[in-house]
């Protein structure tokens, strides 16, 4: 039994057989973009960055809430020295049953770091908080020595030290004093003679040397 068509279905079916190859992949690119993920929400960071300055010697701790309405797919921080050009990046990693990411740097040299995060929803919505052109800091402490305060003198404990030379000038006067009144001995036992001879006199000042 033959099969007969006319020239117009013939030529219709010919087309439909040559170019099914070529219109297969535009048509499942046009189902793609037709069809919307259902989830258009980007996800939210709540981050409040270090205040002060922090010890060079010491992790950098940098932590961020990351919260969506399906789910986070990652959190990455890229991160700096001042004065540097490359930003670096690594993975915050989320503290078990919590929305909270952390991440600790280390080797981080004066005068401090900047960064930016970035979270990323199972959907590829993304979020920035800070931007490479504006990104967060954290200072650190300098490693130059300060300047030595002066050492308080403490008074010694060695014989003679701190003596005021006043002192010694009136154990003089009594000790001359003294000399003087023992030579004098105007009552003595010879019929009231006054003795023409000193006595000698030893006196003895027990006090530190200057």
């Amino acid at each position: 039994m033959k099969v007969l068509c006319s020239n117009y279905l013939c030529s219709i079916l010919a087309i439909l057989v040559i170019g099914l190859p070529v219109y297969m992949p535009l048509a499942n690119a046009a189902e793609a973009l037709a069809l919307p993920s259902g989830d258009l929400v980007a996800p939210i960071i709540t981050h409040t960055p270090v205040s002060g300055e922090v010890d060079n010697t010491e992790y950098i701790e940098i932590s961020a809430e990351v919260t969506d309405n399906v789910g986070v797919q990652d959190v990455i921080i890229y991160y700096r020295a001042i004065n540097e050009t490359n930003f670096m990046r690594t993975n915050m990693i989320r503290e078990r049953e919590t929305d909270k990411y952390v991440v600790k740097l280390k080797d981080i040299p004066p005068p401090g770091v900047e960064y930016y995060i970035k979270a990323s929803d199972l959907a590829g919505n993304i979020l920035l908080h800070g931007h490479s052109f504006s990104p967060l800091t954290i200072a650190v402490a300098s490693t130059e020595p300060g300047i030595a305060k002066p050492i308080a003198k403490v008074p010694s404990d060695e014989p003679g030290k701190g003596v005021n030379k006043w002192v010694w000038v009136g154990l003089g006067v009594l000790a001359v004093g003294a000399v003087m009144a023992n030579s004098d001995d105007g009552g003595g036992g010879n019929g009231g003679a006054a003795s023409t001879k000193p006595k000698d006199s030893v006196v003895n000042i027990n006090a530190p040397i200057p």
